[in-house]
């Protein structure tokens, strides 16, 4: 019982310290995703923690772009880029909130975005 209400403890957690903010059209075409627009997340990391995001991404065609930027410090930058690889890590070294942006343009295919606080 301990085990269960820990684990929920923790989910509850997860999801208060993110944020979500969408202007993504989503449509099927031949059982395939296409999306458009962007994603906005907000995750937050503890004073003295660090973090990390896993993406993974699977694209049969079209534009996907990454930017992972801090908000309690605007000069830092973890990544922001295109053409993303299957599988990544960015690994995010400073405490305090992140703005993740997901943008794409006509892209066919899927994408996950998994956040740990470290």
């Amino acid at each position: 019982m301990k085990k269960k209400l820990s684990f929920i403890f923790l989910i509850l957690i997860l999801l208060l310290s993110c944020s979500t903010e969408k202007e993504m059209t989503v449509r099927l075409e031949d059982g395939l995703t296409i999306y458009n627009g962007f994603e906005k997340r907000e995750y937050n990391i503890s004073k003295g923690k660090e973090g990390e995001l896993k993406v993974s991404s699977i694209k049969e065609s079209g534009k996907i772009g990454l930017k992972v930027a801090s908000l309690s410090d605007p000069s830092y930058i973890p990544y922001e880029g295109s053409n993303l690889p299957e599988c990544f890590v960015v690994r995010l070294e400073k405490s305090g909130k992140y703005e993740v942006t997901i943008s794409c343009k006509n892209y066919k295919g899927s994408y996950n975005l998994e956040f740990s606080e470290l």
